[in-house]
């Protein structure tokens, strides 16, 4: 049924005012009126007052009929249908199917819609799932290349479930030339896009995903994060201890012992996540990548981390890195905290972007790896979901290191 229409005033005859609005007839009356949509009348003794009362009086009823008929409070039709035995709950089931026959036309035409109330769809899905601000942002910028990439090679108006390979392969195209994208980019917003066409799929917007295995993945030089050899990790730490950053310094090596990130990760570590009685790290959900919580066991050299730094005086809820100097306390040290004071370091010994405060992790697996540590266990350690991920590391392993290299070089 369709609302019915805003109550108003009728004073074209003046001895007779009246109220009138539009009313659909509700479908188990159809049989007793001729048409299905009728005007209302009520007087509501407005005309019992004359004059300026009248007017008052009329006005204040207007408004009280305007709300009740407005938010489904009057039915002038209920009493017909209580005669009606067992109607209402006709009229109940009647009213769901014509719901439900909507619902499935609306879900018909999903593929007939605009690819901006698709793609509209997708970021409030993910809203919905409660995802952190960063993949929110992640998935926004997707979309936002994705929209600028079809109205550059105007496809923007194709409808969403008519869109084809060749448009996202240009749309792509045309994003990665405007916004400058290296190899390792383009193969990463790939991955997006993929995720965003399978939702599209799941949901109905498209029949199929255009373009499931069709991108080929892009070849990419590895270079960030590059591993500290003997020479140069020593140059490093010597530098840090001169410019008494004593917290970068435990930074650096907490990523070695525990193979943690240094940004996101190293940054929302609490002292109650390190457990000395079992000897080993909690990596909680908030903590994780993968949002999955995990533990991993520490070596006896980051016992005396532990123990040189004295967290056990400090509450539990503490972030170890704290805000401010970096030292434990009741919230933690900003984004960028490590990353400037890393910066001023390599500027001194005129090192790459290339080395990172994360290259420590990479320089601990390249030890594991000179130590004959199995694949499988460097994996697990790292906490990566395959060995793909694992084999990266491979790239800065070279089988004669272990000519020139010690165990005692193999540590922090």
């Amino acid at each position: 049924m369709r609302p019915p229409s805003k109550p108003e005033l009728n004073t074209n005859n003046d001895k007779t005012w009246y109220i009138t609005w539009n009313h659909d007839v509700p479908f188990p009356l159809w049989k007793y009126y001729p048409r299905r949509r009728i005007r209302i009348k009520v007087y509501d003794n407005i005309n019992r007052y004359s004059g300026v009362d009248r007017e008052k009086y009329a006005a204040a009823r207007l408004r009280i009929w305007q709300y009740a008929v407005g938010n489904g409070l009057y039915n002038p039709f209920e009493a017909e249908l209580a005669k009606l035995t067992g109607l209402t709950t006709e009229i109940a089931y009647v009213e769901t199917q014509i719901e439900e026959v909507k619902e499935e036309i609306n879900d018909k035409n999903r593929q007939n819609h605009h690819i901006k109330r698709a793609l509209g769809a997708f970021m409030e899905s993910r809203r919905q799932r409660k995802l952190n601000p960063k993949s929110i942002v992640s998935y926004q910028n997707s979309v936002d290349w994705i929209t600028q990439g079809l109205i550059g090679t105007n496809n923007f108006d194709v409808p969403v479930g008519k869109l084809k390979h060749i448009h996202l392969s240009a749309a792509l195209n045309f994003a990665a030339d405007e916004r400058k994208w290296s190899a390792t980019t383009i193969n990463k917003q790939v991955g997006f896009l993929m995720a965003i066409l399978n939702w599209l799929e799941i949901e109905d917007y498209i029949v199929k995903n255009p373009s499931k295995n069709k991108f080929m993945s892009l070849p990419v030089e590895t270079k960030k994060h590059k591993w500290y050899d003997r020479e140069l990790a020593a140059k490093v730490k010597e530098e840090v201890l001169l410019q008494k950053k004593l917290s970068l310094y435990r930074a650096m090596q907490f990523v070695y012992w525990l193979c943690i990130r240094s940004k996101d990760e190293i940054r929302k570590l609490k002292i109650a996540d390190i457990d000395t009685d079992l000897q080993r790290i909690r990596f909680s959900s908030e903590l994780s990548k993968n949002r999955k919580e995990q533990y991993r066991p520490y070596p006896e050299e980051f016992s005396l981390i532990i123990k040189e730094m004295k967290l056990e005086k400090y509450p539990k809820n503490y972030f170890v890195f704290g805000g401010g100097d970096g030292s434990p306390g009741p919230t933690r040290c900003g984004h960028n905290f490590f990353s400037k004071q890393f910066k001023a370091v390599k500027d001194k010994l005129y090192l790459s972007d290339d080395y990172t405060i994360y290259g420590w992790k990479h320089t601990r697996m390249v030890h594991e790896l000179m130590k004959g540590t199995a694949l499988t266990d460097i994996s697990y350690l790292a906490r990566h979901s395959d060995f793909k991920t694992t084999e990266i590391y491979l790239r800065d392993f070279d089988i004669n290191l272990k000519k020139v290299y010690e165990p005692k070089d193999l540590t922090f």
